[in-house]
């Protein structure tokens, strides 16, 4: 079925806020303005991936 897949939130509030997902499953370290820069320009998070 089309548009049933849920979009992480990637949102500036979101990256950068506790890295605890509410469905436990997806942890993600926690974004600082750097590494935001660095994920847009370079596509490495901050865990260096």
């Amino acid at each position: 079925m089309m548009g049933t897949a849920v979009p992480p939130d990637i949102t500036y509030e979101a990256l950068t806020a506790d890295a605890h997902n509410e469905d436990e499953h997806e942890v993600h370290s926690v974004y600082t303005d750097e590494t935001i820069k660095t994920a847009i320009k370079q596509g490495i998070d901050p865990s260096g991936e």
